[in-house]
C-alpha cells in the first residue's frame, strides 16, 4: 500500500516522507545494524561519511537480490490472485470457445481457410493478452528506478525475477495452455 501512495505523489510529499523516515527510530535502528554489520565483517567506521559511502556497492549480492524480488513477486501474486485466475480462465474459455467453432477443420479449401481463420484469431488473442502487462511496467518503472538508483538491486536481478513470476506465469503459461486445448481439436496436427 505504502508503494501505491509513494509512486503516485508528488516528489514534495515524498522527500517529506523521506526526511521524516531519516528521524524515525527505524531509521536510527537501521544505522545501528549497518553499523554492527561493517563491524561484523571487520570493516571499520569512523564517521557518517564512511555509512553513506558504502551505498557505492549494492547492499546485497545478486542470489539475494533474486531472493528478495521473487520474494515481492510472490506476495504480490498472493495479495492479487485474481489476476492469474483471470489470465487462465480467459485463456481456457478462449481456446474452448476457438476449438468449438473450428472443430474438425476438413481437409479441403474451406478447411484450410478455417484454419487460417482459427490462426489469425488465436494470434490476435494472444497480442492482446499480452498487452496486459504494459500496466505492470508502467507502474513498476518509477520504483525500479528511486531502488535501483538507491543500489538496493541491480537490473540483472530485477530482470531475473521480473521473468520467473511475471513473464512465465502470465504470459508463457496462458499461451501453452491455449495451444494444448486448441491444437488437437482444430485438427492442426498431420496426423488428425
Amino acid at each position: 500500500f505504502i508503494l501505491d501512495v509513494v509512486i503516485n505523489s508528488p516528489e514534495k510529499i515524498v522527500a517529506k516522507v523521506s526526511v521524516d523516515f531519516l528521524k524515525s527510530e527505524i531509521a536510527i535502528e537501521n544505522e545501528e545494524r549497518q553499523r554492527a554489520l561493517m563491524a561484523e565483517f571487520g570493516q571499520e567506521v569512523s564517521n557518517e561519511a564512511e555509512i553513506v559511502n558504502t551505498r557505492n556497492k549494492y547492499a546485497a549480492p545478486f542470489s539475494k537480490q533474486c531472493r528478495w524480488l521473487c520474494g515481492r513477486y510472490v506476495r504480490r501474486m498472493y495479495r492479487h490472485p485474481f489476476l492469474i485466475y483471470v489470465h487462465v480462465m480467459a485463456t481456457f474459455l478462449a481456446a474452448l470457445g476457438v476449438g468449438l467453432i473450428f472443430k474438425n477443420a476438413a481437409l479441403n479449401q474451406g478447411g484450410i481457410q478455417n484454419r487460417m481463420g482459427a490462426l489469425f484469431f488465436i494470434l490476435i488473442f494472444l497480442t492482446l493478452m499480452s498487452l496486459s502487462s504494459l500496466p505492470v511496467w508502467k507502474e513498476d518503472r518509477l520504483l525500479f528506478i528511486r531502488e535501483r538508483a538507491n543500489r538496493v538491486y541491480g537490473t540483472n536481478a530485477y530482470f531475473v525475477s521480473t521473468v520467473l513470476f511475471d513473464i512465465l506465469p502470465m504470459r508463457v503459461v496462458p499461451p501453452f495452455l491455449f495451444g494444448f486445448i486448441t491444437y488437437g481439436m482444430i485438427g492442426l496436427n498431420e496426423g488428425g
